[in-house]
This record gives structure tokens, sequence and C-alpha cells, in this order.
């Protein structure tokens, strides 16, 4: 990269560094208190009303036995009483200096929900931050619907619902996955008839067929930000291939601040370290500081801009 910033301009950049130290601080801390069940998060955390969420359809109607299918889980969880919880995607202020909000929540009383676990990991989890960072997606959502990943099929039996959605096709490559849903989940939902579910890899054959015929993809591959964000490229390559389709992603705005604190620190090591040299450019930091080489930045308000979701979506799509 190559900056042209005038003494203002690295002033304003020193505040963006600054705040993205804060940003990763506080969701360290955050993160930290958690796992203590330290009470000093409910001074941050918003008040959530079990019967809000217990009025879902998806906790109305899908009530399953415990079932276990090779090293697939379903089963229930609960969080206790004023247990602190991300609740919903991470919030960025935007331009100029992305400053980070972790919505947390809590509920008064034990809320039990719904979960799926592999090897002993939670996969998915009908709780309030699954239910949040889906209601834009599903909004969105008409027409013939594509879903990459199955998981507790929470969003494709939202989407059956929708009035203004024909069909809905699931694409899963784990058969012990799929089997578990057509056992145990499946013979809750409306509409079946609209359903079908494909085993297939998300970036295969059968899932390029499937968007040929659809009108909306939806890709929930990844757990978190930490696996999905590579994940999340490669679908934004194949969305590319795709015009005319809406692509949309689970945790979208989550994944691109975690995008974007990659890029701070590319443009902060260039900046104040640039005898410091990237020698891998196999990974993404590196395949991303690798396409910004010859880039130019003339002032902070080219920075800003250059930080937004959708410059970052495009980046992406073109590394």
């Amino acid at each position: 990269m190559i900056f042209h910033l005038n003494e203002d301009d690295k002033k304003r950049f020193r505040t963006l560094s600054e705040t993205f130290d804060r940003n990763l601080d506080k969701a360290d801390e955050i993160n930290e208190k958690m796992v203590e069940g330290d009470p000093s998060l409910m001074k941050e955390a918003t008040l959530l009303k079990n019967g809000e969420y217990a009025k879902n359809p998806y906790f109305l109607v899908v009530t399953p036995l415990p079932k276990k299918i090779g090293s697939w889980e379903l089963g229930y969880e609960e969080y206790d009483s004023n247990e602190v919880f991300l609740a919903d995607n991470v919030v960025s202020s935007g331009a100029p200096y992305f400053e980070e909000k972790n919505p947390l929540g809590y509920f008064a009383k034990p809320f039990k929900f719904l979960s799926l676990k592999e090897k002993g990991t939670t996969w998915m989890s009908v709780i309030p931050h699954e239910i949040n960072t889906m209601k834009e997606p599903l909004s969105e959502m008409k027409g013939q619907v594509v879903v990459m990943g199955l998981g507790l099929g929470y969003f494709a039996f939202q989407c059956l619902g929708k009035d203004n959605v024909s069909k809905v096709t699931i694409v899963e490559r784990d058969h012990r996955l799929i089997s578990l849903f057509n056992e145990s989940l499946l013979p809750f939902f409306p509409h079946r008839e609209k359903l079908t579910v494909i085993e297939g890899d998300a970036f295969g054959k059968e899932a390029q067929n499937a968007v040929k015929e659809a009108n909306s993809v939806f890709y929930d591959l990844w757990h978190n930000e930490d696996d999905g964000l590579s994940l999340y490229e490669r679908a934004l390559k194949e969305e590319k291939q795709s015009e005319g389709v809406l692509h949309s992603y689970w945790m979208e705005k989550g994944l691109l601040a975690y995008y974007r604190r990659t890029i701070i620190v590319i443009m902060d090591e260039e900046l104040n370290h640039p005898e410091d040299k990237l020698d891998d450019f196999t990974s993404l930091l590196g395949r991303t500081a690798k396409a910004l080489q010859k880039k130019t930045f003339s002032s902070y308000k080219e920075i800003a801009s250059f930080l937004a979701d959708e410059s970052l979506k495009d980046l992406l799509r073109d590394l």
C-alpha cells in the first residue's frame, strides 16, 4: 500500500488504530466475563422476554426427542436466569472509525432451547443470536430458495412459512446429519411438499445446479468468524457466477467486521512498520496484503471509504 497522508489524516488513522485496539480489548473482556459468569456484564446487556422467543413458530412446532446419529447429537440446552450471552450481530458504527458494539442479552428466567452438536461442539442452537442474525436474510428470501447448510433446519422452516416462497432446497454434505434431520426434525415441518434436501457440497455441482433454478440463496456453513471468513470469501466468488440471484450470508456483518480488522492490521504495519514484510501469501491475510500492494490512499476519507462493508465485499470477491 502507498500512503500520501497529511498530518491531520495521520492523526485520524491513529484514532482508527486506537479504536481497533479498543474493539479487540472489549471483545476479549466480554468473552472472558461470559465464561466466568461475571454478573457485572448485566449492566451492558438487555433484558429479553422469554415469551417473545418462545412464540417463535419453530419453537412452537419443532419439539423432537434427543437423538444421536454418528458424531451428531440432537438435544436441549438451557440458559440460566441472568446468564449473559451475545444476542445479535456485532454492530459497527461505520465511518470514520468503525467502533464495534457487542449486543448482549439475558433472560430473567431459565430459557431452554434445541441444539445440535458434533463431537461435543455446538454447531447450531435456536437461541436469540441465531434468531436475530437470521431476521434480515429471511425477510429477503423469495421464490425458489436454496439454503447452503442444514443445521437444525431453522432457516428453511421459516422460509417454508412464507407465502412468497414456492420451493426450498437445502444442500448438505453430511449424510448422517441429513438422516438425523429426516428422522427427528422433518416430521414437524409444515409445507414439506415445498422442501427438498440434496446431499452435496455447497461449492459442488449439485449446489451450482440448484442455484441455476433459484431466486434466492442463503449460506450458513460456518460456526463463527474464525472458520467463516474463508468460506464467505468462496461464497462471494460463487455469487459472481449467478447474476440476478439474491445471495445472503449468515452473520455477514460480523464477518465483515472481522475482515476489516485484518485490513487495519495490514494498513498499520505498512504505515508504521514498513520494514516488516509478509512472506506467506497463501493465507487470507497474505493474499489480501498482496492484492493491496499497489493500492494508494491520498486521504483518510479514502481509507474510511475503503473500509466500508461493500468495498470489503468487492475486495474479497476479487482476491
